[in-house]
């Protein structure tokens, strides 16, 4: 087990612990279809970007549903633990998940009109299949 790394969300601590050992081949394998629509409570559709996948939420909006990343080292300040960060006055409200890998490469899971528990349940699946 690579990484480990604790959460404090509303006064708890949260585990993220590896799920897998192995680095998914694509993007869109870091959450599967299946988890990411049981985790957001709807149907999702998976699509590949240049540094990650984009699940969008089925029937809705445009715009709507979780992106997952990985950014190079420095691309980005993150703490050596996941940090949650809602912004509600962003347009669509949106809160991100950010995290350094073993690595030193950063995760970052953007969801709109999500709370910090969904999308920390959302990152601690793909930060686990990093190895």
């Amino acid at each position: 087990m690579k990484f480990l790394a604790a959460l404090t969300l509303a006064g708890s601590v949260l585990t993220l612990t590896p799920t897998a050992t192995a680095d998914p081949s694509t993007p869109c394998d870091w959450v599967s279809v299946r988890e990411a629509t049981d985790i957001l409570g709807q149907p999702v559709a998976a699509t590949p970007r240049q540094a990650g996948c984009w699940y969008a939420i089925s029937g809705e909006q445009p715009g709507l549903g979780i992106s997952s990343e990985v950014l190079a080292p420095g691309a980005m300040p993150a703490a050596a633990e996941p940090v949650c960060v809602t912004e509600p006055m962003t347009t669509p409200p949106s809160t991100t998940v950010i995290a350094r890998l073993h690595d030193n490469r950063i995760y970052r899971a953007t969801a709109t009109y999500q709370p910090c528990d969904t999308v920390t349940r959302f990152a601690r699946i793909a930060i686990g299949r990093f190895s």
